[in-house]
């Protein structure tokens, strides 16, 4: 499988579906609970990820405690496996506590025919090398 230069990385711990502005980079948690509206997106998300309900709970309880999910905390996963979606491949890693993180990497278009040939103008010759163009 080729990929292009333009390599799309989407790292999604749970902890994003937050809108934590005033938290800086360092902090994992924040100190406020998420609204029902942030629950809704978070559910939403971790069932597209695959979660179970039961396990969302558990998650969601842990973060209304503000205590980090596995996943954001650099902890070891216990598994990880590849899902192949239409436009990416998708690596999941799933810790412990259930949680997971996941990355897109993005599948490159096949290309839509000949390249045209470059040209270099204004350039001057060194040795055997083009300069200057």
């Amino acid at each position: 499988m080729k990929f292009t230069s333009k390599l799309m990385f989407t790292a999604v711990p749970i902890l994003v579906l937050f809108s934590i502005a005033a938290a800086g980079p360092a902090q994992a948690v924040s100190s406020e609970s998420p609204s029902p509206t942030d629950l809704n997106q978070i559910r939403t998300t971790m069932a597209s990820v695959g979660i179970d309900s039961n396990t969302q709970d558990s998650l969601i309880a842990k973060l209304q405690a503000h205590q980090p999910l596995d996943s954001m905390t650099g902890a070891q996963q216990i598994r990880t496996f590849t899902e192949d979606l239409v436009s990416s491949m998708r690596t999941y890693k799933v810790f412990q506590d259930g949680s997971r993180s996941w990355i897109d990497l993005e599948k490159s278009s096949p290309s839509g025919g000949v390249a045209a040939r470059s040209a270099m103008t204004n350039c001057s010759t060194s040795g055997a090398w083009k300069v200057n163009c």
